[in-house]
């Protein structure tokens, strides 16, 4: 079964975001490594066959993808889609991320 996997406006601003942060921190390497690392993500996801953890608000899952990034994500199971909500890093503040979350 094939699943469909789109990216809310905010999942694009995050996931650019991080590539912003990685090019400042590290170089155009790791910019392409992340690319592959979430196009690679996608792909899995797209096959159902990726499972992460439930956040008990609005049905909200995430899955750490790598050392530094979380994905945050809904599944809609009656139209085969899966919505990617948010990219986030993890060195980020947890608190705001908890009011984030609170607004998805």
């Amino acid at each position: 079964m094939s699943l469909e996997v789109s990216w809310t406006t905010l999942a694009k601003l995050t996931y650019y975001e991080e590539i912003d942060f990685i090019d400042l921190k590290w170089n155009l390497q790791e910019i392409e490594k992340f690319v592959l690392l979430v196009e690679d993500f996608v792909q899995r996801m797209s096959t159902g066959i990726v499972v992460g953890k439930t956040y008990p608000n609005h049905n909200i899952k995430s899955i750490v993808i790598s050392e530094q990034t979380t994905v945050f994500y809904r599944e809609y199971p009656h139209k085969n889609e899966i919505s990617l909500l948010l990219f986030w890093n993890n060195q980020k503040d947890s608190a705001t991320l908890k009011r984030i979350l609170k607004r998805l």
